[in-house]
């Protein structure tokens, strides 16, 4: 039902260049429990619809996907955000930049972009 997001951004070496192969800096539904060291890539599900048909059960979702990277600083968090979006670009459509903000609570620079998926 979900992409793997993992394994795309995983893929993708600009990505890699700056997380590292480490699956832990890839986080759905939720900020790290522990507030790792950024950088760090947090995404989750926004709305998920499926394709109606009258006859049939659906053959494809569509999913609105929100992903948020975060980073300390303003210009390693657009190189993280420009680097997952090339990347998820490959297989889905980036539709929306939501923010671009340092965060008052945790003081990292945040930058959140939504993506939709068609798929099953």
């Amino acid at each position: 039902m979900f992409p793997n997001v993992l394994a795309i951004l995983a893929a993708a070496p600009d990505v890699t260049a700056i997380i590292g192969t480490d699956p832990t800096r890839v986080w759905k539904n939720k900020v790290p429990p522990d507030r790792r060291t950024a950088p760090y890539v947090t995404w989750f599900l926004v709305v998920g619809t499926p394709e109606l048909m009258l006859s049939a059960p659906p053959k494809v979702d569509r999913q609105s996907i929100q992903f948020d990277v975060w980073a300390v600083t303003q210009a390693q968090a657009t190189a993280l955000a420009t680097a997952c979006r090339d990347a998820l670009e490959e297989v889905v459509n980036v539709t929306a930049f939501l923010i671009d903000e340092e965060e008052r609570e945790t003081k990292l620079w945040r930058i959140a972009f939504q993506a939709t998926f068609w798929g099953r």
